[in-house]
């Protein structure tokens, strides 16, 4: 009896100990590409994006690193946006300081060698032909010069509704701009995959 009463106590404190133990915490991840079309109402703006964040539901930090080009004009602010759907817009709950933005400048291609000279004909040989004008070499397209990116990084820490609505899928960030005031580019965060 003594023993059977001692593994019903040390079952009890396993049970107990395993009912309190703390919940592993997980970092999730959002993304989502920026677009114009996104906008409500969409608009035809030809600027492009992506916004990438990770949340840890241990610390509850949030931390994003958005990329743009392609804008009307300089970007006068961001934010993300929530409760809102896609086709709903809402009040900021985080702004994103432009003054840290970094601007990663295209690289400009260069342009393919130029072609050898032709060998010049020989004395004896036929008359010559007239002179064609050296065609100019094309570029390829992948050669063209890019767009400057502009790079957004940084991090704040929600409050138990904010990661609520993150979670949810109602979150969004948009890039305005002084054409665009109310945003120009886009990106509703999906909602958590379970």
């Amino acid at each position: 009896m003594r023993a059977t009463l001692s593994s019903i106590y040390a079952a009890a404190t396993v049970a107990l100990l395993l009912s309190t133990a703390p919940v592993q915490a997980e970092v999730l991840n959002f993304s989502a590409d920026l677009t114009g079309a996104a906008e409500v109402p969409p608009n035809d703006s030809a600027g492009t994006g992506q916004v990438s964040s990770d949340y840890d539901t241990e610390t509850k930090l949030f931390k994003w690193n958005i990329s743009y080009q392609g804008l009307t004009g300089p970007a006068t602010a961001a934010h993300f946006h929530g409760p809102a759907g896609p086709d709903e817009v809402a009040e900021p709950v985080i702004p994103v300081p432009l003054e840290a933005a970094t601007i990663a400048e295209p690289v400009t291609p260069t342009e393919p060698p130029a072609a050898e000279p032709a060998e010049p004909p020989a004395a004896e040989s036929a008359p010559p032909a007239e002179e064609a004008s050296p065609a100019e070499p094309a570029v390829p397209a992948e050669a063209q010069p890019e767009e400057p990116t502009t790079q957004l990084t940084g991090e704040a820490t929600l409050t138990d509704e904010q990661a609520a609505d993150l979670r949810g899928g109602k979150w969004y960030f948009n890039v305005h701009t002084a054409m665009y005031p109310d945003g120009e580019l886009r990106a509703q965060l999906p909602p958590e995959e379970d």
